[in-house]
């Protein structure tokens, strides 16, 4: 996992990112972090940096793949555009095409005789041969039977365009279109291509993930800066595994807030320590919060009290 910082002189972000990274929600939550991630990598004055080194943003080939009415994206036609330029290149190198193209005049001669011939009130005319005739009529043929089928191969066809760079996705709201089930088998396909995604989707997963609460972008690596205040006011010893436990819940329960006051329930979590765990995540990254404290004992009821009044 790494960091990406992306800054221009106005306003900056960042996001964890992976091969393949989550950005949790729709287009219209993470639309101004889109829109100076795109700048990045078209009007190149905005700059991305991983782990403090600069991202060359010439390298990457930057495609938006759009599955919702609300955002537009061109890349895929772009994309078979060139596919189609590049077949037709092929095409013209063809003895039949070359034999095409000579009848097509021979034809327009035929016509000229014709309009000598018949006794007809107006003359026709065939025009001049164009490129066009042919690539109207030259289409793909389609045979995806699912739209998981449609997304993979818009995938390929962009890919195969752009060879001469790395491909960076960003695939918005696929979950549109796709079930569950073939959203998780997108996301092992993306696995296998050497492209890396930034996928925005309402769709929770076991991946690279990034919310937003608000303008606050919360991932694994903003929650884990508070682990040496979290080991200060620890009412026990930290035990790694409980406390990813908690970040992963941590996540899950500040998603489903939808930016508003976040409720957590000690008889949700069932475990006292996961359950301070997120209490502490929750007091350190400054999330409002409500609690249900029933069933917790006195003294770690006590304890709670203690640090919320610590930052009154």
């Amino acid at each position: 996992m790494k960091e990406w910082i992306i800054k221009n002189e106005h306003s900056s972000f960042s996001i964890l990112i992976d091969q393949v990274t989550i950005l949790k929600g729709n287009i219209k939550d993470w639309e101004d972090e889109i829109k100076l991630l795109k700048d990045s990598f078209s009007a190149g004055n905005t700059l991305i940096q991983e782990n403090n080194q600069r991202v060359v943003s010439q390298d990457y080939n930057l495609s938006v793949l759009s599955y919702t009415p609300l955002y537009e994206s061109n890349s895929y036609n772009v994309s078979k555009g060139k596919l189609d330029d590049l077949f037709f290149s092929f095409l013209e190198l063809s003895p039949i095409y070359k034999q095409f193209v000579e009848i097509w005049e021979e034809l327009q001669e035929e016509v000229l005789f014709l309009n000598e011939e018949i006794n007809i009130p107006m003359e026709f005319e065939l025009k001049n041969y164009s490129k066009e005739v042919v690539k109207k009529k030259l289409v793909t043929i389609s045979q995806f039977a699912s739209s998981l089928d449609v997304i993979k191969n818009e995938i390929k066809l962009i890919n195969f365009s752009n060879r001469s760079k790395l491909n960076l996705f960003l695939i918005i709201n696929p979950e549109n279109y796709l079930t569950q089930f073939e959203f998780v088998k997108l996301l092992t396909f993306l696995y296998s291509l050497p492209s890396q995604f930034i996928i925005v989707t309402n769709q929770m997963t076991e991946k690279v993930v990034n919310i937003k609460y608000h303008n606050q972008i919360i991932n694994d690596l903003v929650l884990d800066a508070q682990k040496s205040k979290m080991l200060n006011l620890l009412p026990f010893l930290f035990t790694e595994s409980l406390y990813e436990d908690a970040r992963n819940l941590y996540k899950n329960i500040v998603d489903n807030s939808k930016g508003k006051t976040v409720f957590l329930s000690y008889s949700d979590v069932d475990n006292l320590e996961v359950f301070i765990y997120i209490f502490l995540l929750l007091y350190l990254t400054d999330i409002p919060f409500r609690l249900e404290t029933k069933g917790i004992s006195d003294q770690y009821q006590s304890y709670i009290e203690s640090i919320i009044r610590s930052k009154v």
